[in-house]
């Protein structure tokens, strides 16, 4: 199958298109000294009706068209797979939260409430698709960041806080 038939069998929302990213030039020095120049992508993309940031390195990518045509499979795997991130956040960072994260003058807050609040505004997806899905933890956390760590199959590998 070749790309533009793979492009074109998508909702159109959910595409994006190599044309639709900036980038920056990076680069480092390899273990032989030697100078790897690579790019970061960046775009705007939508998860569960939310426009978020969508970045990836090229960095050990072959082929950057094929690898955009995946991108969008894994953007389309995570819209449908809401519940269960959702779910696998409820079950490390709710009870947290209404543990240890509040305040004497802070009301506990349900389940409910707690989804509600939170907002996916980050994903960054590696050369293999795993990816970190960020998201605005809704004044949750004091403002740390919620991530949810997910792996090539588009399994949960972790939930955790930063910043």
């Amino acid at each position: 199958m070749n790309l533009r038939n793979l492009f074109k069998r998508r909702p159109k929302k959910s595409l994006l298109k190599i044309g639709d990213f900036s980038y920056t030039e990076e680069s480092f020095n390899d273990k032989n000294g030697e100078s790897v120049v690579y790019k970061d992508y960046n775009a705007t993309g939508w998860i569960w009706n939310t426009p978020i940031h969508v970045c990836f390195s090229e960095y050990d990518i072959e082929n950057l068209d094929l690898f955009i045509v995946e991108l969008n499979d894994r953007l389309d795997s995570i819209n449908e797979s809401r519940e269960m991130i959702e779910k696998e956040i409820i079950q490390e960072l709710f009870t947290l939260r209404n543990e240890t994260w509040i305040e004497h003058d802070d009301d506990q807050v349900s389940k409910q409430e707690f989804i509600k609040r939170i907002k996916p505004d980050h994903l960054t997806i590696s050369n293999d698709l795993s990816y970190d899905l960020r998201f605005d933890d809704g004044d949750l956390f004091w403002g740390h960041t919620i991530v949810f760590h997910g792996d090539s199959s588009n399994k949960c590998d972790g939930v955790g806080l930063e910043g």
